[in-house]
């Protein structure tokens, strides 16, 4: 499905519409007997659906005329199941119905047929209820799409199309989402004659797409205007059911399901494309119809390559093809349709497909959006007639690159289609190579999530790709005669990049099993891992982990290989099979069927060799206890306990023998019984006087590990539980004589006098308040772990000695743990450090943090000052370290220092004005004080009318202290009245002055920049 360009799917589809209740999943016949479920339910199909993220049109039974089924299904499938579908469409072809507003039960009794009015009534009903339904769903927001109208597939001028939309629409046109009919072009041909060119005519005379698409589109708008002009927006048209001919008449019995119906469907595709019809559906997916993608069997028909190696190029954007033919010949034979794929690099497409089956058509290919020299794929797919129908020249389309670009022009063999694809911009060909897959079985592959999947039965696949970067994937691999219990999966492929000549890449696949791993129980145990598909001929460890209570009892599994596993060609034509000599023998099938795979081992291996079922069976377990007496308290001791087990398999094989003689085969079979013996041992330790294990009822062996200097008795034996609790006695003496002891000192340094400490070898544990502990041990290598004290930590916690007959020393040290104390200090300018003092010992700052390790204890602390700045929050105090940080927050500020301006000369309530660096006071007081740091700062004094300044101006500079400047304003005089020169001199010696008194003033104010201590002047 994923291969296809098929977006929506009819379910469950035809007649079947009319006869299958969902709820009950049972199938009703024609004659009023329930039939029973059928091969897929309505909750294994949504499963599906949603598995590949399908959309779906879900028939309701439509010709018993039940509403209120309709509604129960519509909540079953929305809430049952979790799933609305994007339509539903009432019944099937209602013009056929026989048993019009009967039960199933009854439709054997007699026959009854709705008129036009009729069924448009129950339209009207059936929708009134699946709303009121709807509303009651977790889908209440989104109203029911309905489709009416789902009409026969051929016109019946004693009853037309035209007369069913007219009543649907006139009692339901606001309420319907689409009109739908069934198109099969063939369909009402019933001449005795058939022959293939009357085949393909019918796909555009009465009866053929374009002619029913017209009159039902007609029919629409009509019936629209007359009844519902303003409340029926435009109903679109779905064509449901789309083939070329009906499979139990001539046509579709003799040509559908060959390559006839492949290049009829393809004309049929193309003139849905070019009226731009919603959806057209084919009739069916897997059936035993003409018309269907694939057999019963899952066989490939032409129609599915044809929807999967050439539909597949097609774009979602599709433009008419001007097809000015020359020759009236080619009037209705010849059918093309160009798109674009914008989603895909605007991708272009033009396909194009010649019915006549006797002349060559000539054209000139134009795709859309093409860049013109840019190289071009051609996929092409020519038959031949052959005994009065056509055959494929080959299996499937074959593949021709184009370097120089599109060809100027192009003769298309009769009976044959194409399809041109290029790109705006350069592309090249990739050809994938498969590997691990039967002869003749289907593979897809796409070039990017955005492209779509290409396929082939071949093991040569070849694509067009722009140039650049690829990320190619492959889809799993289906044999038919394999059915789903097995798969190929293809390995995860690299990115690869397309240069202009094109590239190869190897596709790997490796055959799966379908796995069934389960537990008979989630509360006795679990069985690990559970995967879906497992490797074929690959170990498949499997594990069973019993709940508290429970233990493994038995593995009951059966394992089922496929027909058709291994196909033998006797290169001789002689084969002996079972004391049997076969001669001219053709082919031998042999497969083998596994069951009754039985055993009792927590941890089992199996190697699929067919589709696998594996249930872990757990049974109640029982306690059994084994107490230890003899051995000093804390000696480490351990019993293993011996499960025997046998899996056993029961084999046989089988053998198909084909001759020349006998052609159907003779079948021989082989039965026998295998046992494979599985032993596992479990050791449970302890330390203490008692070990306890949980078994199922069963008959084991154990053994008592030994203990170095002690035997034990006994040293194994068999236990058997039956139902209850087991208890076995375990006696350790000591050898003799006894081992010889000798003393270990542990020496300790680094701790105050008096402290706590202790050693542990052993299990035994010494303690001390002293520097020095001792420990008598026999002969031997010895490991200790030093506990941790308060405060210290051991250097190394733990480490080993060795006695060898004498005394032995260990030293062990203690260091006093330390502990950060941070002082984190804000309002410091940039790169100014800063000092804390400890107790007398002095740490230097890292940025804003000055930290200082310190053991536990107390301690005190002063900050000093940095240049310009003083510490004013927690300058200095004392702390207590006590097995954690310690933060401490410090505040400096920036000091700064008065600036007096003393005036004189002026009376008192005069207004004068300073400026000091960038501040401006006016005041009518004889000072004006300023407050600032360290510097350099230039100032103005301007003095009240009428009088002068001295100093007037200059530079000011504060060295933490006051500074105090007198101002003197003195009395201007009269202006005299001298010569125009006269002033003009002084005017100029003026200038010259404020010059240069603004050149010094400019140098001062750049003396104002502050030197950091260390900085080079």
């Amino acid at each position: 499905m994923n291969a296809t360009q098929t977006q929506l799917i009819v379910w469950p589809g035809a007649g079947a519409g009319d006869t299958y209740d969902p709820i009950a999943n049972v199938l009703h016949g024609d004659g009023g007997a329930a039939l029973g479920p059928p091969t897929t339910s309505e909750a294994q199909f949504v499963r599906w659906c949603k598995s590949i993220s399908c959309r779906a049109i879900f028939q309701v039974p439509g010709e018993i005329d039940d509403p209120a089924l309709a509604a129960s299904i519509l909540t079953y499938t929305e809430v049952n199941l979790s799933y609305r579908p994007a339509y539903w469409e009432i019944g099937n072809e209602p013009q056929e119905w026989k048993h019009f507003a009967l039960p199933w039960s009854t439709w054997s009794l007699r026959t009854v047929r709705p008129t036009p009015m009729q069924y448009a009534l129950e339209v009207a009903t059936y929708i009134s209820a699946m709303q009121s339904a709807n509303a009651a769903t977790p889908f209440r927001a989104l109203p029911p799409q309905i489709i009416g109208i789902p009409a026969a597939a051929r016109s019946d001028p004693l009853d037309p199309l035209t007369t069913w939309i007219n009543d649907t629409v006139e009692v339901n046109g606001p309420q319907i989402a689409a009109v739908a009919f069934h198109e099969y072009p063939a369909a009402g041909n019933k001449f005795s004659n058939v022959s293939l060119p009357s085949f393909y005519a019918s796909l555009t005379q009465a009866g053929g797409l374009p002619d029913r698409l017209q009159s039902v589109e007609q029919a629409i708008h009509a019936s629209a205007q007359q009844y519902c002009p303003t409340t029926c927006s435009s109903i679109p048209v779905f064509v449901t059911e789309i083939g070329t001919a009906l499979s139990h008449k001539p046509y579709g019995r003799v040509f559908s399901g060959g390559f006839p119906g492949a290049l009829a469907m393809s004309a049929e595709i193309v003139q849905a494309m070019a009226l731009n019809v919603s959806n057209a559906d084919i009739f069916g997916g897997v059936f035993n119809t003409t018309n269907s993608w694939l057999t019963l069997q899952g066989a490939p028909r032409p129609v599915y390559l044809a929807y999967t190696q050439v539909f597949n190029h097609l774009g979602p954007v599709a433009f008419a093809v001007n097809l000015s033919a020359n020759n009236a010949n080619f009037s209705s034979t010849v059918f093309g349709i160009s798109t674009l794929a914008p989603n895909d690099r605007d991708r272009g497409d033009l396909m194009m497909v010649n019915t006549n089956v006797t002349s060559t058509a000539s054209f000139q290919p134009l795709i859309p959006d093409y860049l013109a020299g840019s190289p071009v794929e051609a996929w092409y797919w020519n038959g031949s007639v052959v005994n009065g129908t056509a055959v494929a020249q080959t299996v499937a389309p074959m593949a021709e690159f184009f370097p120089q670009g599109l060809p100027s022009s192009w003769n298309l063999p009769p009976q044959s289609l194409i399809v041109f694809e290029g790109y705006h911009g350069a592309a090249a060909p990739v050809s994938f190579r498969e590997t691990g897959l039967p002869a003749g079985t289907t593979w897809f592959l796409r070039t990017g999530t955005s492209s779509s999947f290409n396929a082939t039965n071949s093991s040569n696949l070849t694509v067009f790709a722009p140039l650049g970067p690829m990320f190619p994937e492959a889809l799993p691999a289906y044999t038919p005669g394999l059915g789903n219990s097995s798969r190929f999966l293809a390995d995860d492929l690299p990115g690869l990049s397309v240069p202009p000549e094109g590239t190869s890449a190897t596709v790997r696949f490796v055959q799966q099993w379908k796995v069934s791993i389960v537990s008979s129980s989630d509360v006795a145990g679990v069985v690990t891992p559970t995967p879906t598909w497992a490797n074929a001929n690959a170990p498949l460890e499997l594990s069973a982990r019993p709940a508290f209570g429970y233990a493994i009892s038995d593995w009951v599994g059966s394992e089922q290989l496929g027909d058709g596993v291994n196909i033998l060609h006797p290169s001789s034509g002689t084969l002996v099979a079972n004391g049997t000599t076969f001669t001219n023998v053709t082919a031998a099938t042999t497969w083998t069927s596994l069951s009754n795979v039985t055993g009792a081992a927590p941890i089992t291996t199996v190697w699929p060799n067919g589709s696998l079922s594996e249930r872990a069976v757990f049974a109640p377990a029982y306690p059994v206890t084994f107490n230890e007496f003899g051995l000093p308290r804390g000696t480490p001791w351990s019993v293993t306990v011996r499960s025997n087990w046998n899996d056993t398999l029961s084999v046989t094989h089988y053998l198909q023998v084909k001759t020349a003689t006998d052609p159907n085969g003779t079948w021989l079979n082989s039965s026998a019984v295998t046992t494979r013996p599985a032993v596992i041992n479990t050791t449970a330790n302890s330390m203490m006087n008692a070990i306890i294990v949980a078994e199922a009822n069963r008959t084991y062996g154990f053994s008592v590990n030994p203990v170095g200097g002690y035997r034990s008795r006994p040293v194994g034996a068999e236990f058997t539980v039956q139902g209850g609790r087991v208890v076995i006695t375990v006696n350790f003496t000591p050898t003799t004589p006894p081992a010889p002891q000798y003393p270990v000192t542990f020496l300790a340094s680094g701790l105050p006098n008096g402290t706590p400490w202790s050693i542990t070898v052993r299990n035994v544990t010494g303690s001390s308040t002293t520097s020095t502990l001792v420990l008598e041990e026999s002969n031997g290598s010895y490991g200790y772990v030093a506990a941790t004290v308060a405060g210290f930590h051991p250097h190394p916690p733990a480490f080993g000695f060795v006695v060898n007959g004498s005394a032995t020393v260990v030293p062990v040290g203690f260091a006093a743990v330390r502990y950060n104390v941070v002082w984190e200090e804000s309002g410091l300018g940039p790169n100014l450090s800063w000092t804390v003092s400890v107790s007398g010992q002095t740490y230097g700052s890292a940025g804003a943090w000055t930290t200082a390790p310190l053991t536990n204890g107390s301690y005190t602390y002063s900050i000093s000052n940095v240049r310009d700045y003083i510490p004013v929050v927690n300058r200095s105090g004392g702390f207590r370290v006590n097995g954690t940080e310690i933060h401490c927050p410090v505040l400096f500020v920036r000091a700064a220092f008065p600036v007096m301006f003393m005036v004189s000369g002026i009376p008192e309530n005069d207004p004068w004005s300073v400026r000091f660096s960038n501040l401006t006071f006016s005041v009518v007081e004889l000072w004006a004080r300023f407050v600032e740091p360290n510097g350099s700062y230039t100032f103005n004094v301007t003095p009240p009318s009428g009088f002068a300044a001295t100093p007037s101006h200059g530079v000011i500079t504060v060295d933490a202290a006051p500074t105090v400047l007198p101002i003197a304003f003195v009395v201007l005089g009269p202006p005299s009245d001298p010569p125009i020169w006269n002033l003009v001199i002084p005017a100029l010696v003026a200038a010259s002055v404020i010059g240069l008194a603004g050149w010094g003033t400019f140098a001062l104010v750049g003396a104002t920049t502050r030197r950091r201590p260390g900085a080079k002047p």
